[in-house]
């Protein structure tokens, strides 16, 4: 009689273990790329938002960079605007004290006194050089000169007797302060 053996035999136990084996192994590396390739594609789609956004970035920076360019240049514009509004307010202070000066001398003088100079000097001093009639006369002008608001210190220099075309003058210095410091 013949036998046959309907047990599975030790060597095909093995053997379809390590089919099953292999075919986990397959499993599991095919999973594996799978997720692999959908992680790369997810990364690949952030990669190109970043890159989008960097890109805008860039383009913002530049944009960001003209107007910084132009504060600058209307910042430079305004110092510069500034400087000049202040030179003409200097200029406008300069010009009404020497007109207020020369009109309290002019109000100070007489038909018998007359000047044949204003000389400024050094630390608001100013130098008057011119003639009269008499000594009073020059007496009279100090005087008045003394009572001006826009002169302090007035101080009577040298008083010498000229003749001049036969009529007989006296020459005199005044020396005073602005009392502004200065004549500008």
């Amino acid at each position: 009689m013949i036998k046959i053996n309907l047990l599975p035999n030790k060597r095909a136990l093995e053997q379809k273990a390590a089919q099953l084996q292999l075919g986990a192994v397959v499993c599991v590396l095919a999973f594996t790329f799978v997720g692999l390739w959908f992680a790369g594609h997810s990364f690949g789609k952030d990669l190109e938002s970043t890159q989008a956004k960097v890109s805008e970035l860039q383009g913002e920076k530049r944009a960001l960079a003209a107007e910084v360019a132009e504060i600058a240049r209307l910042n430079k514009q305004e110092e510069e605007l500034e400087r000049k509004l202040a030179l003409i307010q200097k200029l406008e202070r300069g010009k009404k004290g020497p007109v207020r000066l020369l009109d309290d001398i002019a109000r100070a003088g007489s038909k018998r006194v007359w000047l044949r100079s204003i000389e400024e000097k050094e630390g608001g001093r100013i130098e008057l050089k011119g003639r009269a009639m008499a000594n009073i006369d020059i007496a009279d002008f100090l005087d008045k000169l003394s009572k001006s608001s826009q002169l302090r210190q007035v101080e009577l220099g040298d008083v010498t007797q000229l003749e001049e075309d036969g009529v007989l003058l006296y020459q005199y210095d005044i020396g005073a302060v602005v009392a502004g410091g200065s004549l500008e």
